[in-house]
């Protein structure tokens, strides 16, 4: 068994990390849904939907100590897809998350550039 950690590479020093990178992708990707599930069509499904999803990913910011880094993280994933959503279909409606979050993300980026992570 030790054999095969060293192989893929698994370094018990940086636990922490590998719970912040299976926390924040989870987090980021169910965000992504309630944005989808919100910008759609109106129904008990997407309504219901985005309230799961937002759970999951208030969930996941709970349970990591580095909740700056996961929000920042998210918000930055978010304003990424936006911008692919607003260059490759046309609409309209993707600015109103975009720009918003791009400009969340630089501020956080700007203020908290040399905040030390947790490690716990």
């Amino acid at each position: 068994m030790n054999r095969l950690a060293q192989i893929f590479g698994f370094d018990k020093q940086k636990v922490w990390w590998y719970r912040d990178l299976a926390l924040t992708t989870i987090a980021a990707v169910m965000t992504l849904w309630v944005v989808i599930a919100l910008m759609g069509p109106e129904s008990s499904f997407n309504f219901r939907l985005a309230i799961g999803s937002g759970a999951i990913a208030i969930l996941c910011w709970a349970l990591t100590p580095n909740r700056l880094m996961l929000f920042g993280t998210v918000v930055g994933i978010l304003a990424v897809q936006s911008w692919f959503a607003v260059l490759f279909s046309g609409d309209h409606r993707g600015w109103w998350i975009a720009v918003p979050a791009t400009l969340l993300v630089l501020g956080l980026l700007l203020k908290y550039r040399n905040k030390p992570m947790i490690r716990k």
